[in-house]
């Protein structure tokens, strides 16, 4: 688990270890693929079907997505129950984890809300502000 706020807990045999500061940036260098920005276009699996254009809103957690606005479309690395409330003020959801029975898949199907799961590398690709089309048809993501 790599949070955001730089630091790691892993499991050792004989327990947890908490990784910080250089040993961390190296694990990073090692374990988290690099992206090319430039991507333009990638895609996932459908989590429920649907068409959506509007500005990406990246987020690591649910309190990061709380300042989410109304059909902004969310994008983050999976959804959790915390994430409902923000859930619903999608116009699209996109997440880099899960297939068609994951929490952000089956939730949006509930709410009729496009997503699109499992792209690995969407919260990458992506900045907040970044104009995007979400075809939950073909599971196709675009820049615009």
């Amino acid at each position: 688990h790599l949070d955001r706020m730089g630091w790691e807990v892993m499991q050792a045999e004989d327990g947890e270890i908490v990784v910080t500061g250089a040993p961390l940036r190296r694990l990073v260098g090692i374990h988290v693929p690099k992206t090319d920005v430039s991507v333009r276009q990638f895609a996932g699996t459908v989590g429920s079907k649907g068409f959506a254009v509007g500005v990406a809103f990246v987020a690591a957690t649910p309190q990061e997505a709380a300042s989410m606005k109304k059909g902004d479309i969310l994008v983050v690395p999976q959804t959790t129950p915390d994430y409902v409330v923000v859930m619903k003020k999608a116009a699209a959801i996109v997440t880099d984890e899960g297939g068609i029975t994951c929490h952000a898949a089956v939730v949006s199907r509930e709410l009729g809300v496009p997503c699109v799961v499992g792209t690995k590398v969407a919260t990458r690709v992506l900045k907040t502000g970044d104009k995007i089309e979400v075809d939950a048809n073909t599971g196709v993501i675009r820049k615009l």
